[in-house]
């Protein structure tokens, strides 16, 4: 498939990358290429300074369009669709449209591009513009402007010319062969034989000042623009289409190689014969006869020349040069065509001024006309071998390149009727047995068409035979190179080893290679290069081998016969585990989760995934891990199946860590029931945290199992389910951040364990503490600069009690040092990093290795482009520069009245749109400017006078709510919290604002409250609203879509009041002994509900005073006091009140009484025969017996 990127010209024969100089080639053409560009915008006096990035906008390439097009009328404007174009676009949309416009054009002037879009321009991808340039470069510079590309390609045509030119050069290509500068000081003195008359003395050894010489004797004596420097003519990194686009300008219309040329015909030819040209003048084939006659009288007859045969003349003409020992490089109808291209046929003409005429043409009179003796034909003169279409590329020896299993073909001419292709006859040695397949040929018109198949590598002799002998340029050596695409590479090449352990690199290759065939070299992360030696391993294969001793990214280019493999250089990670940090490898409890650590933060890069195995009695596990990117740490957990010693053995790359396993020890726990699992740890906001209870060694039956979960202000909802091996599933969902509370309570007993604390947080909670789009461009990208740095805050009080964390992804993938430093104001972060490169970056922001919101982020790092017009002569004043009320006017100046004459241009944008600014002049150079945004948010006002940018600019603009909005008050208990199933009222009052459009929205934890809005007619509207769940509510009040004062509130609703779930526990409700009676017992009301608690004890005597106390507000268990005071039978009453509706828990009745039993054999007569039964429970008995 053709493809446009300059790069890719390599594999049809352009030598552009060499020793490996892969981004040095890059550089060189492009100076050489923006050099070209901007000599073609001299003629609208314009330039570019980058064009990678100056035809980003496509008015540029338009320009350099519309100037390459004018010698030939700019046809295609009555072609092309659209008419105009955006002169001065802002917005990326109208740069798409602008290119789009520019490769119109080019398909109009029949420029094919493959590949290319106008994204890719837009986009800066330099490749894919340096390829395009190149294709302007050939039908513009190189072709002239003609319609249909010639037979022969433009580089064979351009190095015939300059091999014919100056044929004392060795010339096979153009990137080394002009390297040492003698090249071009014989074409400049080609061209003016004063200029450089000794260049055969100039020393190969001081080729950059040859070249410097050179190059400056062409452009001062010649007109030849100096595109291309000396230092990189002189490189090893030349590559051709920039040598071959400097030499253009010898060979182009008018230029010095084609005044050289045409100076020798007319004065081949004499006075009266003169030609102008290489187009016209050579149409009607009379001049090339006539330049025939001149060199060899008895190689033409002039006599029959008519006119009107303009075909007949140029093919008498071409066979006249093979006469006199020219080959016909184009045929007699390219030659007779008008738009047949100059430099196919200056390349042709150029070939008599090294012609060898025949000897054995003679010419005798009869009567009065001429006539020619039939030649004596040998099959060496009329027949020629075309390797137009066989490739470009020679070895060391100047024989042609092949590779194994790739058709090559070349044509065999006959330009004489005595031989045709029939005649034919083609041979290939080889050095094993040829392949029936390697050579077959086939009959296309005169002409013998050979294709050529080599199925090995090596040396092959090709032999062309017409009649037995042997045709002009035959025998032919072929170098046929290896198949690269066959061979693999294996082994440590993109994969990680660890640092002073020995690296293998194996290389296979389905034909037989020796080692010597191949040059592997290694660059170290310090860039030091070396070369390593390649042998044979035991099977056949070819193997080399190094040992890193440093960590970083290893280079390994490999080339087979002094070609790069497919994908090199490729990679080799190293890494140190002698720096590898591991924690929480102790011993723990049956049950327990063994939580781990592997830190490989000072590894190096790409550390491959460790094995982690745990043994223990023979009986081997193995730990599944994570690996996070942010703290370059692996995680593991492991849960033990009994107790024991374990053996925990790490594996790199089935290397043991530190030759020995790690060892803890399991114990049985103290508790038959186990707790475990992360939601005995930590938790999410609105996210399910489970844990496990194992309660198999509990001996008594479980009857009940009851969980609870409780937050700073909300009870959240559990649910156990049972394995059915005596485990249990729990799962619950926290509804608010904070810490939680969890009990497990098993037949009426709290577990050991008990309580547990459970860390709570919620990554979305993070907010960014500043207006985050005052970061951000249009697109929604952060904006950075390169080499400034860049500070993010945020604000984590509301998120709960985590740690911040970031990881900065560069350009070039690598990780970009950053760091998160606390602000003075409490719960403020600020995370800082300075870019160090242009492009793209990626920044993930997590919060307890949860991903916060719009992480992550992604970032453009750009440097000032623009020039800034001193303030001194331009300046802005005004609110508007920096804040707006949306809907209101705003309004600033720019004065400019000590600035040079001009208007103007301010284009204001942002995420939600464009904002039109209005200009109205109010003085000379002075502008009065306004605005109305519509849209709350930030923007950027761009401010240039005279196509430059006013210092300062952009300037950042906030939209803030309008004065309409913030005149709405809302009021009301119901802002703040409320009960389920119960009115929820607030209220609104819109007088202050005028007209507008109130809207209410209230969203729960699950699913979103009704709100009844209730409109009383007087500019006041009243609310109910009516949730459907009890947790933390989010309400938003707008006005004409703007949030109120206060907007959005935060609620928090509570169940409903439920007297049943409050538990009641302690001495205080018991039967007991006045004098050492414990009047206290505790009221549990988790799970209760909304409500108010309320205590009353009626004595013998009547009700007294009773002490509830709590340790805070919203502590949900109470320690109710009383002091008794004489024996006799106390009422306790409780009640679980809602505002007006009382709730009451069943009465309790119990007896206190003196201490009147002289022994305690006494005291349980008494009990056993005259209290009844009923008065007691086994609690009460217990308790009076232990009196």
């Amino acid at each position: 498939m053709e493809t446009n990127d300059a790069r890719s010209m390599q594999s049809r024969g352009f030598d552009i990358a060499l020793n490996g100089n892969d981004d040095k080639w890059i550089q060189i053409q492009k100076k050489t290429f923006q050099n070209w560009v901007n000599q073609e915008l001299k003629k609208s006096h314009d330039s570019v300074k980058d064009i990678e990035y100056d035809f980003e906008n496509g008015v540029k390439l338009i320009i350099l369009l519309e100037n390459l097009t004018i010698d030939s009328g700019q046809k295609w404007r009555s072609k092309i669709r659209r008419k105009c174009y955006v002169k001065k676009p802002t917005q990326r949309v109208q740069m798409l449209e602008n290119v789009q416009y520019a490769i119109d054009i080019m398909e109009c002037e029949n420029i094919r591009l493959v590949n290319i879009g106008n994204d890719d321009i837009v986009s800066c991808n330099l490749k894919l513009i340096l390829g395009m340039i190149w294709k302007l470069i050939l039908k513009y510079q190189i072709s002239a402007g003609q319609t249909k590309p010639s037979r022969v390609p433009p580089k064979k045509l351009m190095l015939n010319f300059m091999q014919q030119a100056i044929p004392g050069v060795k010339l096979h290509n153009f990137s080394h062969d002009w390297n040492n500068g003698i090249a071009l000081a014989a074409l400049c003195n080609f061209c003016d034989p004063q200029l450089f008359p000794d260049y055969k003395t100039l020393n190969p050894a001081d080729k950059l000042e040859n070249c410097k010489k050179a190059i400056e004797t062409a452009e001062r004596k010649l007109g030849v623009p100096a595109l291309i420097t000396p230092e990189d003519l002189s490189s090893s990194a030349l590559d051709e289409l920039s040598c071959m686009t400097y030499l253009s300008y010898f060979v182009k219309d008018n230029g010095p190689g084609e005044d050289a040329i045409l100076r020798w015909v007319n004065s081949t030819l004499g006075d009266d014969n003169k030609v102008t040209n290489f187009s016209t003048d050579w149409n009607n084939g009379t001049a090339l006869c006539k330049l025939n006659y001149a060199l060899n009288p008895n190689s033409c007859d002039l006599t029959n020349l008519s006119n009107e045969q303009p075909r007949q003349n140029c093919q008498k003409g071409i066979d006249s040069g093979v006469v006199n020992g020219v080959d016909p490089l184009l045929t007699a109808e390219e030659l007779s065509n008008p738009t047949v291209d100059p430099l196919f046929v200056m390349a042709y003409v150029s070939k008599y001024m090294n012609a060898k005429p025949a000897e054995d043409v003679v010419v005798a009179k009869k009567h009065t006309s001429l006539y020619t003796a039939p030649p004596i034909i040998k099959p060496e003169d009329v027949t020629s071998i075309d390797l137009s279409d066989f490739g470009d590329s020679v070895d060391g020896n100047g024989g042609l390149e092949a590779s194994v299993n790739s058709t090559n073909h070349f044509d065999v001419l006959c330009s004489h009727p005595s031989i045709t292709p029939n005649d034919i006859t083609v041979n290939c040695d080889c050095p094993q047995q040829p392949p029936s397949n390697a050579i077959s040929k086939k009959v296309v018109g005169d002409k013998c068409r050979v294709a050529f198949t080599p199925s090995q590598s090596g040396l092959h002799k090709i032999s062309v035979q017409a009649k037995d002998q042997h045709v002009k340029g035959s025998p032919m050596n072929v170098n046929v190179l290896p198949d690269l695409t066959s061979i693999s590479v294996s082994g440590a090449v993109n994969k990680s080893v660890s640092i002073n352990n020995e690296a293998q690199i194996f290389i296979k290759s389905p034909e037989v290679l020796k080692p010597n065939d191949f040059n592997v070299r290694i660059t170290s992360p310090d860039h030091k290069s070396q070369k390593i030696p390649v042998s044979l391993d035991h099977g056949g294969l070819c193997l080399a081998k190094f040992t890193p001793r440093s960590t970083g990214i290893y280079k390994v280019a490999i080339d087979c016969q002094h070609r790069p493999l497919p994908d090199s250089p490729f990679t080799c990670s190293t890494y140190d585990l002698d720096r590898l940090k591991f924690d929480g490898f102790k011993d723990i409890n049956l049950g327990d989760n063994l939580n781990f650590k592997l830190d490989v933060s000072g590894c190096g890069s790409g550390i491959p995934q460790p094995d982690v195995k745990f043994m223990c009695d023979n009986q081997t596990s193995q730990a599944n891990l994570h690996y996070s990117k942010i703290s370059s740490c692996f995680s593991g957990q492991f849960k033990p199946t009994k107790p024991g010693k374990y053996q925990v053995y790490i594996y790199f790359q089935n290397s043991l860590l530190n030759g020995r396993p790690i060892e803890f020890d399991v114990s049985m726990p103290s508790s038959p029931v186990l707790c475990y699992g992360t939601g005995l740890e930590n938790g999410h906001e609105d996210f399910d945290a489970t844990f496990v209870i194992d309660a198999k060694k509990f001996l008594p039956k479980i009857t009940e199992i009851e969980v609870t979960a409780e937050g700073p202000n909300s009870l959240a909802k559990c649910m156990v389910k049972s394995n059915g091996d005596k485990t249990y599933l729990v799962t619950y969902r926290p509804v608010e951040v904070g810490y939680f509370t969890v009990t497990v309570v098993i037949n009426g007993t709290p577990i050991e364990a008990c309580p547990y604390k459970v860390k709570v947080i919620d990554a979305r909670k993070v907010k960014y503490a500043r207006d985050f789009e005052s970061f951000m461009d249009k697109d929604g990208h952060v904006q950075l600069t390169i080499n400034q740095p860049f500070s993010l805050p945020f604000d984590i009080t509301a998120a709960g009690d985590g740690v911040l964390s970031a990881a900065i992804l560069s350009p070039n993938k690598k990780q970009l040092p950053c760091k998160f430093n606390e602000a003075r104001e409490k719960g403020i972060y600020i995370l800082s990093f300075t870019p160090k490169e242009l492009g793209t970056y990626q920044i993930s922001i997590e919060f307890d290795d949860y991903p916060i919101a719009r992480s992550p982020l992604t970032g453009i790092a750009t440097q000032v482009q623009m020039e800034s017009v001193g303030t001194i002569q331009v300046s802005c004043k005004g609110d508007g520069l920096r804040e707006a009320r949306v809907k209101d006017e705003a309004v600033f100046t720019v004065d400019a009245s000590r600035a040079p004459p001009g208007t103007p241009q301010i284009t204001m944008s942002g995420i939600h749109g464009d904002i039109q600014v209005k200009t109205r002049k109010v003085k000379e150079n002075i502008y009065e400017c306004t605005y109305t945004p519509r849209v709350q948010g930030v923007y950027l006002l761009n401010v240039a006078w005279g196509d430059r940018q006013v210092r300062g600019s952009p300037f950042k603009v906030s939209a803030i709510p309008s004065v309409v909005s913030q005149a709405v008050q809302a009021f009301g208990t119901g802002l703040k919290e409320g009960v389920l199933g119960q009115p929820i009222r607030f209220g609104v009052d819109t007088r202050s604002a005028g007209p507008g459009i109130l809207s209410v929205k209230c969203r729960g934890p699950n699913s979103e409250a009704n709100v009844d809005v209730t409109d009383n007619h007087d500019g006041t509207f009243s609310m109910n609203l009516k949730p459907k769940e009890s947790g933390r509510h989010v309400l938003e009040i707008k006005y004409d879509n703007e949030h109120v004062t206060g907007s959005p509130f935060s609620l928090r609703i509570s169940g409903p009041p439920d007297a049943t779930k409050v538990h009641i526990v302690g001495s205080g409700i018991e039967h007991g002994v006045l004098n050492s009676y414990k009047g206290e017992f505790i009221c549990e009301t988790k799970g209760a509900g909304a409500g108010q608690l309320k205590v009353r004890i009626h004595g013998p005597k009547g009700a007294f005073k009773v002490e509830m106390n709590r340790d805070s507000q919203r502590d949900r268990t109470i320690l109710v006091r009383y002091n008794p005071t004489e024996a006799g039978d106390y009422k306790i009453e409780v009640w679980w009140t809602s505002l007006k509706r009382t709730i009451i828990r069943p009465s309790m009745a119990i007896t206190i009484g003196k201490q009147m039993f002289k022994s305690k054999n006494y005291m349980r007569w008494f009990i056993k025969e005259l209290l009844p039964p009923s008065r007691l429970t086994r609690r009460s008995k217990i308790r009076v017996i232990n009196c």
